[in-house]
C-alpha cells in the first residue's frame, strides 16, 4: 500500500513517553491524512489501511516514508508495524525534525509469522501535538515461505 504526493496533513498528539517506546501511545495511521492505494501484491489483498495475508507463512514487510511536516521544529516522529488490530511490534523507526521545514525520512523491513487472513497496519506516534504529512509512503508485505 503506498501514499504518493500527499499534502493533507495527519494530526497527532504527543506521546507521554518521550522515547516513544510505549506501544499504547501510537495511534493508527488511517483517515483523509492517510490516503492509502494499491500497489501490486500477489497473495495479499489491501482494504483502506492494512496489508492482509492470504496464506499462512512468514513475510517480509518492507517500509518506507518521506515526512514534510513534523508537528513541530523539534519533534520526534515514529512508526511501528502492528498486527490484527492489537499486536504492535517491538521494532521502531524514528526521525526527528531540527528546524522548521526540515524533511525527514524513515525505513524498516521485518520478517513475521502471519496467518491466513491476519492483517499489518502502520502505527505513528510523536513526541509534539500537531500535524505530519507523510508525503509519500510504501508498505510492502512479501510472502517468503508458506507453512
Amino acid at each position: 500500500m503506498q501514499i504518493a504526493n500527499n499534502a493533507v496533513p495527519f494530526p497527532v498528539t504527543a506521546a507521554a513517553d518521550p522515547t516513544l517506546n510505549t506501544t499504547s501511545q501510537y495511534v493508527l495511521l488511517t483517515g483523509p491524512g492517510a490516503p492509502f492505494a494499491s500497489t501490486i501484491s500477489s497473495n495479499i489483498t489491501f482494504t483502506s489501511d492494512r496489508l492482509i495475508a492470504a496464506q499462512a507463512g512468514i513475510y517480509e514487510l518492507v517500509f518506507w516514508a518521506n515526512v514534510s511536516l513534523f508537528p513541530s521544529n523539534t519533534a520526534k516522529v515514529a512508526v511501528r508495524f502492528r498486527v490484527n488490530g492489537s499486536s504492535v511490534s517491538s521494532l521502531k523507526v524514528e526521525c526527528k525534525s531540527n528546524a522548521n521545514g526540515d524533511y525527514g525520512n524513515l525505513a524498516a523491513s521485518d520478517y513475521i509469522s502471519l496467518n491466513a487472513n491476519d492483517y499489518v497496519q502502520l502505527m505513528v506516534a510523536s513526541t509534539a501535538t500537531g500535524n505530519i504529512n507523510f508525503e509519500s509512503l510504501n508498505l510492502t508485505m512479501n510472502l517468503i515461505k508458506a507453512t
